[in-house]
């Protein structure tokens, strides 16, 4: 059973493609009641150098945007991140989750998927572990089994031979609650005609640091990839995957904090991936690290976010969407070069925004189904 019947997607890439299928890249629109802090913040900077006054409440938010100050003091709230604090909001799925030691399984307040949960460690608190390697094996061995029963319940009690798989993500380096998270993804056939605010793009963005990130580790095990690598588990074990992800994380790492060097004139740019370190490099790296349960493999993937591309100004709209997939160059030296182009993640892009005329009651209504199912 495939994802998509129209398509390869990149959970297909190094199982069993099918030639005669182009490749489709997976885009979720997620609607909510009020607009997300990035489109507000977005719109404000291109109010700002489309010349527009603004007030001086405005002006003072603007520069935190810019200088990434106002990112900054998000962190400042909590001891160590709001995941781990008593602040962090969820509807916790409690009698699914005490089946196991070490994972709480939840929904969010705002999934990245239709259908989506959230997995953490219970002793999140104490334990503080923030990336998916540093996991003991006991952990990560139990994450394994959580994902592969839970896939069997959804398909048992809800989506029958509709689901396919089941996808976790893991934001690593870069991210604004530190402890560790699992995004999770019920993988649907053909979702895209499901009406869940779900489809297929004929693209297939990825950051073109990668090969060079690829050419710097050596290992038979691992799948390369123009967006990452991609480890099949079953067959290079779990202590060998990670050491792995750990490796390839810390190239993603050095190439980082050459790239602040190079912008601090502390290191000269020697070739054109230094060039492009130089000048395309985002504010903050990160891996987008997906533990994915799909044709019978459990794979590995990292997928890194080291250099985007620029949008111009003026090709800038004001539609929400396309104001959500924008990040902030803190390095612009003109208005053409203060925005990148940011689908974020990556390889299934979740843009969520605010609209009144969006149906969403299919969404809610997966939501509360799944919730009822799984607490019977």
């Amino acid at each position: 059973m495939v994802e998509s019947t129209m398509y390869n997607t990149f959970f297909d890439i190094g199982l069993s493609e099918i030639p005669e299928k182009e490749f489709g890249q997976l885009r979720c629109f997620i609607y909510g009641n009020k607009k997300k802090k990035r489109v507000i913040n977005n719109e404000l900077v291109k109010r700002f150098f489309n010349n527009e006054e603004l007030s001086k409440e405005e002006m003072i938010r603007l520069k935190k945007i810019l200088d990434g100050s106002i990112y900054e003091e998000r962190r400042h709230l909590f001891a160590h991140c709001k995941l781990c604090s008593d602040s962090f909001e969820r509807t916790d799925l409690e009698k699914y989750s005490s089946k196991y030691k070490y994972w709480n399984l939840c929904i969010p307040t705002f999934p990245y998927f239709p259908g989506g949960m959230m997995i953490y460690l219970k002793d999140r608190k104490k334990l503080q572990i923030e990336n998916l390697q540093d996991l003991p094996k006991e952990m990560f061995e139990e994450l394994i089994i959580m994902q592969q029963d839970l896939y069997g319940d959804l398909k048992h009690d809800i989506f029958g031979e509709k689901i396919v798989g089941l996808n976790i993500l893991f934001n690593q380096l870069s991210k604004s609650e530190l402890c560790i998270h699992g995004h999770i993804e019920p993988m649907l056939m053909d979702i895209d005609k499901l009406d869940l605010g779900c489809t297929y793009v004929k693209t297939r963005p990825y950051d073109k640091f990668s090969s060079i990130l690829n050419s710097r580790i050596d290992s038979s095990s691992i799948i390369k990839i123009p967006e990452g690598i991609k480890i099949p588990v079953q067959y290079v074990g779990i202590e060998d995957s990670k050491l792995l992800l750990e490796e390839y994380e810390r190239i993603l790492r050095y190439y980082f904090e050459r790239g602040k060097k190079l912008r601090k004139n502390e290191i000269e740019i020697l070739d054109d991936s230094d060039r492009m370190l130089y000048t395309n490099m985002v504010p903050a790296a990160t891996n987008f690290v997906y533990l994915t349960n799909y044709r019978n493999q459990i794979m590995l993937s990292s997928v890194p976010e080291l250099t985007l591309d620029f949008v111009k100004m003026n090709n800038i709209t004001n539609d929400p969407a396309d104001l959500y997939a924008l990040s902030i160059n803190r390095n612009y030296t003109n208005q053409d070069n203060v925005f990148m182009r940011n689908y974020s993640p990556m390889i299934r892009p979740s843009i969520k925004v605010y609209s009144e005329d969006k149906n969403n009651d299919k969404v809610l209504k997966l939501k509360k189904q799944i919730y009822e199912e799984l607490e019977k």
